[in-house]
């Protein structure tokens, strides 16, 4: 599976050789990620130097196509925010603890945040944003699961909903910020080999 990968990004893409393609043409599909075509002599490496060239670019598409799978990379530490799981949206408590780690739990219908008084606050953003996405990362290996008979593996965030491999489906975890019905669906356009 070719990818590019940056310190904060890995980005899997497919290439397509065509005899008619004189350059290298990026396309996204909302479903698999990103698309590349080129000409049979097109060397990989020469593919891959563009696409570092176009990573941030990609990025920024990607995200502005599934907005609402991004909204937790913008969480702060403010009272009011909600985070998303499983289609609905949970509201985020932030308070201080006298306990010397941060916790990050779901309990009685919204999300806890704790941290110790003395943690600076960008650290502290950082250690909530991190368990977070730990917590949301671990749901979806339960509960993707429990959508479909077939094995289906979560997968980091490569710039796609998902893919097919030759035993499982892959899911991006982020898709467990969906609704069920809408995760389904995703299995299924990927069961279907379907582009869109």
């Amino acid at each position: 599976m070719p990818m590019v990968t940056d310190q904060t990004k890995t980005i899997h893409y497919d290439v397509h050789k065509m005899p008619d393609i004189h350059f290298v043409k990026i396309y996204i599909d909302e479903l698999n990620g990103i698309q590349v075509t080129a000409s049979p002599s097109r060397a990989l490496p020469k593919i891959e130097k563009f696409l570092h060239k176009k990573k941030e670019w990609i990025h920024e598409r990607w995200c502005s196509l599934h907005d609402d799978l991004y909204v937790i990379d913008e969480l702060e530490m403010k009272e009011e925010q909600r985070i998303p799981y499983l289609g609905r949206s949970y509201k985020l408590h932030i308070s201080t603890t006298d306990k010397d780690q941060p916790d990050f739990a779901f309990h009685k219908g919204s999300f806890h945040f704790t941290y110790p008084e003395e943690m600076e606050k960008e650290a502290a953003i950082d250690h909530m944003k991190r368990l977070m996405n730990q917590w949301l990362k671990e749901k979806a290996g339960v509960k993707f699961n429990e959508l479909h008979s077939a094995s289906i593996a979560v997968e980091e965030d490569l710039h796609r909903l998902g893919g097919v491999g030759e035993e499982q489906f892959h899911l991006n975890w982020r898709m467990i910020q969906r609704s069920k019905p809408e995760i389904k669906n995703i299995i299924k356009q990927l069961e279907n080999r379907e582009t869109c």
